[in-house]
């Protein structure tokens, strides 16, 4: 597989962005006949030059890039366990959530059920749930009360349609205030109020 320059660049710089402090670059190659070695990195002068100078530049930086992935984060991506074990879709919603507020650049920390029931919520502006149709009813109930104290729920999907039992929750009545983005969640990114950040 032919990788450009450009390619290997970027993965490196955005490794580093996000808070990889080191990488390796290997040649898996197991065949007799040394066909699969004529086509690693170290044979196209482009991917070892644009690895050995990115590897230059992070060096040269690494002082201010160390500020990157430490930066304060003021939204939460909700990892719900509970979703990951019983719904068919929330893993590659996740994803999705996850790649997007990357591409926008918005500092994005995880959170699961059990860090909300730890009170870590309150410490973000903004909860990002990506189609968790299945969330405990103690998470549940604690992000009603962060919605209601003043945070922001961004939620996409059949968010918090049912409890860990699959019980039914009628969102209606018990989190009137949430609006679900159902009809494109791929451009949920795009309704996400720079304010909140």
């Amino acid at each position: 597989i032919h990788y450009p320059g450009n390619y290997i660049r970027t993965a490196i710089w955005e490794g580093a962005l996000h808070g990889q402090s080191a990488f390796t670059i290997w040649v898996w190659d197991r065949s007799e006949d040394g066909y699969m070695l004529a086509d690693n990195i170290l044979t196209r002068p482009e991917a070892v030059e644009s690895a050995g100078r990115t590897s230059l530049d992070l060096e040269r930086l690494a002082d201010y890039l160390v500020h990157f992935p430490r930066s304060s984060s003021r939204v939460a991506l909700l990892h719900s366990r509970t979703s990951k074990l019983l719904s068919q879709t929330y893993l590659q919603e996740l994803k999705k959530a996850y790649e997007g507020l990357n591409f926008l650049w918005i500092p994005v920390k995880f959170i699961t059920e059990r860090q909300i029931l730890a009170g870590k919520l309150d410490g973000f502006r903004l909860l990002v749930v990506p189609a968790a149709d299945y969330v405990r009813e103690e998470a549940f109930q604690a992000v009603v009360k962060y919605a209601r104290s003043g945070g922001k729920v961004f939620a996409t999907g059949e968010a918090f349609r049912f409890d860990q039992h699959g019980r039914e929750r009628d969102l209606s009545s018990e989190f009137p205030e949430l609006k679900l983005i159902k009809d494109n969640p791929r451009l949920w990114a795009a309704n996400i109020n720079p304010e909140v950040m």
